[in-house]
């Protein structure tokens, strides 16, 4: 075999490979988006960010790390809502609409109301909407997207 074919063959090896990750990686956030694994965190119209129930596990460690001192009622899995939007750097909306998976009720929530809201995750992978303000209320049991309004 030539020089030249070796690597023409060595190029089209790499291309192969590099479409096949990036087609992976794209079913693997569609099928994630539709089960409420990979919840997509949308403004503008741009994804801004993907949540995941490992990762609201890690931003309630990570809150409550911060606030040691201050009275913190949220469990281990759990995650204020206004702590999760900050991480993401959104700071300044108007409304966040959040959205579940299958029949679930679509939640429009001021800023105001934000503040008595929490993410929990669930055992299977995803996370639940929770009120605070009203004894722990599952609003939505299984969370599929967030869209934010400016």
């Amino acid at each position: 075999m030539t020089f030249n074919r070796r690597i023409v063959i060595g190029i089209l090896v790499l291309v192969l490979v590099v479409g096949g990750a990036f087609l992976f990686e794209h079913v693997i956030k569609v099928q994630g988006s539709r089960k409420g694994i990979l919840v997509p965190v949308v403004q503008n119209s741009k994804t801004i960010a993907y949540l995941d129930a490992g990762t609201i596990r890690q931003l309630g460690q990570q809150e409550r790390e911060l606030s040691q001192g201050q009275s913190n009622s949220n469990s281990n899995n759990e995650v204020s809502l206004s702590f999760v939007l900050g991480s993401a750097g959104i700071i300044d909306y108007q409304c966040i609409e959040v959205g579940g998976v299958g029949d679930s009720q679509d939640f429009k929530l001021s800023p105001q109301d934000i503040e008595v809201i929490a993410l929990s995750s669930n055992s299977n992978s995803t996370f639940a909407m929770v009120n605070k303000a009203e004894g722990n209320r599952v609003m939505i049991k299984e969370v599929a997207k967030f869209n934010v309004a400016n």
